[in-house]
């Protein structure tokens, strides 16, 4: 069985708090309608903090997780 999908540019404005921003060496993970990034970087050899973004397909808008808890562990909260 082959899988079958399509590209989609995502376009956001890059004013709004919740746009992460064009990135490279990020980590990626689809699941169920919603897609989430880990990290990455502007410029080469400058990693960003550990941000991570929950991408809604249906929405086609980006959400900023907010990190609770300390140095070393925590969860992702979504506000």
């Amino acid at each position: 069985m082959a899988l079958e999908g399509r590209w989609h540019k995502i376009t956001q404005s890059e004013d709004d708090a919740n746009y992460p921003g064009a990135r490279s060496s990020h980590s990626v993970v689809g699941v169920g309608a919603a897609a989430y990034v880990f990290g990455g970087e502007f410029e080469p050899r400058t990693p960003i903090s550990n941000e991570t973004y929950k991408y809604h397909h249906d929405r086609r808008a980006f959400e900023r997780c907010a990190m609770i808890g300390g140095a070393g562990g925590g969860v992702c909260a979504w506000l």
